[in-house]
């Protein structure tokens, strides 16, 4: 008879990896490296919300994984490719060093190739219920944002449409610039 031993967020931690890793229901999940095109659409969307951050103030954008607990017994803790936090909610209003234990108003995935689309869903479900407001999967084959918040329908939106967020304040932006210098059918 065997025992599964459940790794804790503290432990999880702890820990240092060579590569991509998540902890989910107390287990360690390895991740691929999901290329190029992927690190520019988080580098675009992370300069449009990070502009958006510095002129209407009181919100922090995290990047690379930021670690997000998103679950406890046994312990979950997600890194979305970006986050929007609102300061006030934040331990002495400082992002800490180690993994958020607040919900991010806005989580961020950039679909990799490696990512199915029931895999993405389910994160967002995730996130939702640990009290994120909007998950937004920026699809890049298709150049789509697909945006979902607790108890409605996902809005997809296209290269053409405008971006505007409920949860963040003021935010607007062109859907083509997540997209920028990113063609449609580029491999990763």
């Amino acid at each position: 008879m065997s025992t599964i031993t459940h790794i804790s967020a503290d432990q999880f931690e702890m820990m240092s990896f060579d590569h991509p890793v998540e902890l989910v229901n107390g287990e360690i999940l390895h991740m691929t490296n999901p290329g190029g095109r992927h690190g520019l659409i988080c580098m675009n969307t992370g300069f449009l919300l990070e502009s958006w951050a510095r002129s209407s103030g009181g919100y922090l954008v995290t990047t690379n994984d930021t670690g997000f607990q998103t679950q406890t017994d046994p312990d979950t803790v997600r890194g979305p490719d970006l986050s929007v936090v609102m300061i006030g909610k934040l331990p002495h209003q400082k992002i800490p060093v180690g993994r958020l234990t607040i919900a991010p108003e806005v989580v961020v995935e950039v679909r990799s190739p490696s990512n199915t689309w029931r895999e993405l869903i389910a994160k967002s479900s995730e996130f939702l219920a640990a009290g994120v407001k909007e998950v937004w999967i920026i699809e890049p084959e298709t150049q789509h944002i697909h945006i979902y918040q607790e108890d409605t329908e996902p809005t997809i939106l296209e290269n053409s449409d405008m971006l505007t967020s409920l949860s963040l304040p003021g935010f607007s932006a062109d859907v083509s610039e997540f997209f920028r210098n990113v063609s449609p059918t580029a491999g990763e």
